[in-house]
C-alpha cells in the first residue's frame, strides 16, 4: 500500500510539473525552434552521459543482486534492469515491468523468472 501511494504521489508530481512548465502557449510554440537551434554535439554528449549513467546503474543493480545472494549474469541483469523479461525480449517498451520483477517479494526466485 505504501509503495502504491508513493508511486501515485510521484506520478502526480510529475504530471503537475509538466503541466506547470508547458502551460504557456508561447513556450510550446517555441519548442521546435529551440530544438532546431540546438547543437548536435551537445545533444550527443548528453545522450552519451545518460547512457553511461544507465550502465553505472546496471552495474550497481548487479552488485545489489549479488549481495542478496541472487546470482545471474550481467547480461541478464541488464535485461531485467532495462525492462526486458524473458517473455518479452523481442518486444521493446516493457520497462514498466522491470520493478515488479526486481523489487517485489518474489525476488528470491528471480533467476527462475528471468
Amino acid at each position: 500500500m505504501k509503495a502504491i501511494l508513493l508511486r501515485s504521489f510521484q506520478g502526480l508530481v510529475t504530471v503537475g510539473v509538466l503541466v506547470w512548465v508547458f502551460h504557456d502557449p508561447q513556450l510550446r510554440a517555441n519548442i521546435p525552434t529551440v530544438l532546431r537551434q540546438a547543437e548536435p554535439g551537445w545533444i550527443l554528449l548528453g545522450v552519451a552521459f545518460a547512457g553511461a549513467g544507465e550502465l553505472a546503474n546496471i552495474f550497481r543493480w548487479h552488485i545489489f543482486l549479488r549481495m542478496q545472494k541472487i546470482s545471474i549474469p550481467l547480461a541478464r541483469t541488464a535485461m531485467v534492469f532495462g525492462g526486458w523479461p524473458s517473455s518479452q525480449r523481442k518486444r521493446l517498451g516493457s520497462a514498466n515491468q522491470t520493478w515488479p520483477v526486481a523489487v517485489s517479494g518474489w525476488a528470491k526466485d528471480l533467476n527462475a523468472r528471468v
